[in-house]
């Protein structure tokens, strides 16, 4: 693993460890609320998670401006 990458995930892994609910999953969107990120950084560090098998993802129903419930893709950082 290069060391960008180290750091990449190391900056999840205390997000992830700040997390109310460890287990929950969050959108794009909530990641970055949670982390004070752009969507592009934060879907950076997600592909270096995927590519080493960290990431998981499913959908979770979230509430659409037109006020009804769809499903999204959602994603949790999993432990090493």
């Amino acid at each position: 693993m290069a060391p960008v990458d180290a750091d990449l995930i190391a900056e999840l892994e205390e997000l992830v460890a700040t997390q109310e609910d460890p287990e929950g999953y969050h959108t794009v969107a909530e990641w970055c609320d949670m982390a004070d990120m752009g969507q592009g950084l934060m879907r950076t560090r997600f592909r270096v998670a995927k590519k080493m098998g960290r990431l998981h993802c499913r959908r979770v129903m979230r509430e659409a401006l037109d006020g009804t419930n769809r499903p999204v893709p959602a994603y949790r950082i999993l432990p090493a």
